[in-house]
């Protein structure tokens, strides 16, 4: 599992890692959480590949970062400061900045549920 993280707040960035590196990357081997800088956006989705990014909405809504994003079909979290709808009609999960732990955690689990292949019962 490779997930990262892109906020403009370095410590927003630093909190979310550590709390998904301890509630869901520790239980899958091989994965990690990076923290990226803005500017280092587009250069990151085209090196490198994730099953999951959270980021902030202003970053996300560029026109650049917003055409990577919709073109690599990753699923996205978006922490936000105007956050109504846990879930937006495009379907990316949205999470009120400043996040409640829990919170940021399910919305990423549930990124990683939508990333994962269905299972093939039989």
């Amino acid at each position: 599992m490779r997930i990262l993280i892109v906020d403009p707040e370095y410590l927003v960035a630093l909190e979310a890692e550590s709390l998904i590196q301890q509630s869901l990357v520790q239980q899958a081997a091989g994965g990690f959480c990076l923290i990226a800088m803005p500017r280092d956006l587009p250069a990151m989705l085209s090196a490198e590949t994730f099953d999951v990014v959270v980021i902030d909405e202003d970053i996300a809504q560029r026109a650049e970062n917003s055409a990577a994003l919709a073109r690599l079909g990753m699923p996205v979290v978006v922490l936000t400061f105007h956050a109504d709808e846990p879930v937006r009609s495009d379907g990316r999960l949205m999470v009120a900045k400043p996040f409640e732990d829990d919170i940021l955690i399910a919305a990423v689990a549930e990124a990683i549920r939508r990333a994962s292949p269905p299972s093939e019962t039989g």
